[in-house]
């Protein structure tokens, strides 16, 4: 097994049942890893294609204008689709690096009372800022009362942003870009429902989406990425004690819901709170 080899077969059988739950043991182990080593290269075979794609484009375009290929005219949209596409890379670069810090331990999520209220209508209004130029409309809506929880105010901005980023990749290109977000309160959970009115996600896609590097066919074919936004999105809701789930997708458009535990006040806590996070970065 050291060597790479897990078709070990391990077919000893004796009267000692220690030996026997062990070589069990060895066996499921052996099976295991060799699913693991599978998994690895297909992982690392679908990375580098996607990797590949834009790099390869790239320098197509780039060669072109070096070489008086196309007219200045040209030259000039021919860069501006090369930057496009290194900025597509860039995102996945930083998927890769993001999601394997997590899966290391190496990310920090802190846990402040966030007034979840304004951080959202403040990601809302960055996030319109950002992709201006597509004219969103997002709708905020939120019963009335104070919305605070027990979080990592850049971390819920990050999912949320992931979230509307899909949303935004969901929609066709002739449809104007609506998205729904509602906040309500259950118990001692908050959630935040995103509600988009694009495409949707295929019934056979709906229980891998949040697979590591899992992408269906249908957004292979519409956008570029590594399959690890939603994964990434889904660890980070969960280390903040929450969840990341689909409610609901058909082809008038998909519902995702965050949950992050609700902030109670107690005589002896000490606050350190939160209002928002950082820039939203498109």
């Amino acid at each position: 097994m050291r060597g790479g080899n897990y078709e070990v077969s391990l077919d000893l059988n004796t009267r000692e049942r220690e030996i026997n739950e062990l070589v069990n043991s060895f066996r499921d182990m052996a099976t295991r890893l060799q699913q693991l080593e599978e998994w690895r290269t297909l992982s690392l075979a679908g990375v580098s294609h996607e990797l590949k794609t834009p790099v390869t484009s790239i320098k197509g375009l780039i060669m072109a204008v070096r070489d008086d290929v196309v007219s200045p005219e040209e030259g000039k949209e021919f860069l501006d689709i090369a930057l496009k596409e290194s900025e597509r890379m860039e995102r996945m670069v930083a998927d890769l690096l993001d999601y394997n810090a997590m899966c290391a331990g190496s990310v920090a999520v802190c846990r402040e009372r966030t007034d979840l209220k304004l951080l959202v209508g403040e990601i809302i209004y960055q996030w319109e800022i950002a992709y201006e130029d597509k004219m969103p409309e997002v709708q905020l809506h939120s019963p009335p009362g104070s919305f605070f929880t027990m979080g990592d105010a850049l971390r819920i901005q990050q999912i949320i942003v992931n979230l509307l980023n899909n949303a935004l990749h969901a929609t066709a290109p002739e449809q104007k870009v609506v998205f729904d977000i509602y906040l309500r309160a259950e118990g001692q959970m908050l959630f935040v429902d995103v509600q988009d009115y694009g495409t949707g996600i295929p019934a056979e896609d709906q229980p891998k989406i949040f697979e590591r590097f899992y992408r269906g066919e249908i957004k292979k074919r519409r956008n570029r990425g590594l399959g690890l936004g939603l994964t990434y999105s889904r660890l980070l809701a969960q280390e903040q004690g929450g969840e990341l789930c689909l409610v609901s997708s058909s082809p008038q458009g998909s519902k995702f819901s965050l949950s992050l535990p609700r902030w109670v006040a107690t005589q002896d806590t000490v606050v350190s709170e939160k209002a928002y996070g950082v820039a939203v970065k498109a």
